[in-house]
């Protein structure tokens, strides 16, 4: 009998070494999972320690969750590699009332062409062959204007501008199988350069983080949000220009609304977003909060151009814009 136990002993030894040797990713996995769910707490620590509120904090508002012992959502779950093309996501359902007009504003012409048409063609030169374009006010006119384009645009319309955020959820759909790069932007920034769209997903697909901020060392940051690192230079978040210290407001690298997600994660952070602000609105700036502060890989890369940071908000910058990018060589279409 005793011999008996002796080998059965050796047998589930056996059996468990071999289990090791064939798989010992899946033993170090196991012990990584539970290290980080120990290092998880203790890093967060309770409801309002300081240090789970600054990444909200820098963000400029407040922490937005506070269940448990912890003030950020669950840790997304394990995702599976990139292994989809590259997407965007064009926003273009704003109707720009200090444009002083009815028409959309993607639709305002720059050296004689909808500005919207700048946008589409630099990310398609960058890569980004498959487009969603998300319209709403008087989405019928931006259809008939980008239906005689070549490349594969698809459109989702957002009935009600409630903000950026909850433009790209009404992407859902398009998002919800897609495994790779997927970058947000604004169908208003015709100065948008294939260049520095190239150098962003040159970078996201050698690093794969989460979220990758486009973003660009001004000479007057005046107005824009300041990117906030730390000592190493590692991304911390976001600071809005009215919240900024006197410190903060010397930095001279700004967030110019240009994201780059993985598209499992962006689903994840959107799920996550709220509109407890004072306007109401589910703003997409709001993911680089929640995902930092779910332990997730967020950077910043400074790469765009100074042209890139020109907006368009009435008359007057259009017609700045206009004569930029005429100084800049862009070809003027015809009447």
């Amino acid at each position: 009998m005793f011999f008996l136990s002796v080998f059965a002993w050796e047998i589930r030894r056996f059996a468990f070494h071999a289990r090791v040797a064939i798989n010992p990713q899946r033993i170090a996995l196991s012990l990584f999972s539970q290290q980080t769910a120990v290092q998880r707490q203790t890093d967060f620590g309770v409801v309002g320690d300081r240090r789970t509120t600054l990444p909200c904090r820098l963000a400029g508002k407040r922490p937005p969750y506070a269940a448990n012992r912890c003030n950020f959502p669950p840790h997304p779950p394990s995702l599976p590699p990139m292994t989809s093309s590259p997407l965007a996501i064009v926003l273009a359902a704003g109707k720009g009332s200090r444009m002083k007009s009815d028409l959309p504003k993607v639709l305002f012409p720059v050296c004689g062409r909808p500005m919207i048409h700048f946008v589409l063609d630099a990310l398609d030169k960058a890569g980004f062959k498959e487009k969603v374009v998300v319209v709403g006010h008087r989405a019928e006119d931006v259809h008939s204007e980008l239906s005689t384009r070549k490349d594969s645009l698809s459109f989702v319309t957002q009935s009600l501008q409630l903000g950026t955020g909850h433009a790209v959820m009404q992407c859902r759909e398009q998002l919800k199988h897609h495994h790779g790069p997927v970058i947000v932007v604004a169908g208003d920034s015709p100065l948008l350069q294939p260049s520095s769209l190239q150098k962003l997903l040159t970078y996201f697909e050698a690093n794969q983080p989460a979220l990758l901020l486009g973003t660009l060392l001004k000479i007057d940051p005046t107005g824009l949000g300041r990117i906030i690192r730390d000592a190493d230079g590692s991304f911390i978040g976001i600071v809005e220009h009215r919240d900024a210290t006197e410190e903060q407001r010397k930095i001279r690298e700004v967030n110019m609304s240009t994201y780059l997600f993985n598209g499992p994660e962006l689903l994840w952070a959107l799920d996550k977003l709220g509109n407890d602000n004072s306007q109401g609105e589910y703003y997409l700036t709001d993911c680089a909060a929640l995902l930092h502060g779910a332990g997730q890989k967020v950077e910043a890369l400074p790469v765009l151009e100074p042209c890139e940071s020109l907006s368009i908000n009435d008359m007057t910058e259009l017609a700045q814009v206009d004569a930029k990018m005429r100084g800049m060589g862009y070809g003027v279409a015809q009447a």
